[in-house]
């Protein structure tokens, strides 16, 4: 009976025997001070041969007991990263396995720390009122890059000399026109481009009697031109139907506006 017992057993573990894996077990410190002799024991894999491998530095080490064990010592702080490969072979199968085991040296060296946030971005100004009638009748111009912000520039050059030399109103507007006329409405494919514009801005200012309201409206209708240039504006999105009911506005005022004269003359 036990010689049955005993031959069933072997028949048992033999399935076991011959698909055995090769296993990769690494003992030894995780830490360490710098020079430091530093033993790492792979003797409890379950191989047929070992190969040890410093995987992130070149510095030398010393496999000994037949590769069981590894030896190593640095004086420079730092974590030093072992692989143990090993194998072994059962019934003509082979098999592998790999292990890590990392040893810090010294003080780990701390990273960059996080560097400064950067401040939000400036918000563009939020037009209002005269401002936003400005930019979106802007908006509807072919115009060419910079024109807005050179109309701009000349209208509040006109209302800052007016404020400052105590201009009339007829003189602002003669001034303003000299000089839209001397940096954007140059030639008569500018003159065309800007008709739309040009009629909003004579709609706008024909009501003005008072130099400093004329002065006020001057630097509106300019924020609102810069708007449409610099795109850094925060302005409601401006919808077909709301582009449509400015352009039916200058329309239907077309007729009141074509004796007035422009701020691009005749």
């Amino acid at each position: 009976m036990r010689q049955f017992l005993t031959f069933a057993t072997v028949l048992f573990l033999l399935p076991c025997m011959a698909f055995a894996q090769a296993t990769s077990v690494i003992k030894g410190p995780e830490k360490a001070s710098p020079g430091d002799l530093i033993i790492l024991d792979g003797s409890s894999s379950d191989c047929d041969s070992l190969v040890w491998i410093l995987a992130n530095s070149d510095k030398a080490f010393l496999p000994v007991e037949s590769n069981q064990k590894c030896v190593f010592a640095s004086g420079e702080s730092a974590p030093y990263t072992f692989l143990l490969a090993t194998a072994k072979t059962v019934d003509g199968k082979s098999s592998i396995a790999v292990s890590k085991h990392t040893v810090q040296v010294g003080t780990p060296t701390p990273g960059p720390g996080p560097g400064p946030v950067p401040p939000p971005p400036t918000p563009g100004p939020t037009l209002t009122g005269l401002q936003l009638s400005a930019y979106n009748a802007a908006k509807l111009v072919n115009r060419k890059s910079g024109e807005a912000t050179k109309l701009a520039d000349a209208l509040q050059n006109s209302a800052s000399q007016a404020a400052a030399l105590g201009w009339t109103l007829d003189k602002l507007k003669s001034e303003f026109a000299t000089a839209s006329r001397a940096t954007v409405i140059i030639d008569d494919d500018a003159k065309s481009r800007w008709t739309s514009f040009q009629q909003f801005f004579v709609a706008t200012m024909s009501p003005v009697t008072d130099i400093s309201k004329a002065v006020g409206a001057f630097d509106d209708i300019a924020i609102g031109l810069r708007a449409v240039d610099a795109k850094a504006a925060s302005v409601p999105a401006a919808t077909d139907a709301s582009n449509e009911t400015l352009k039916g506005t200058i329309q239907g005022i077309q007729q009141e506006l074509n004796g007035i004269k422009g701020f691009i003359g005749n």
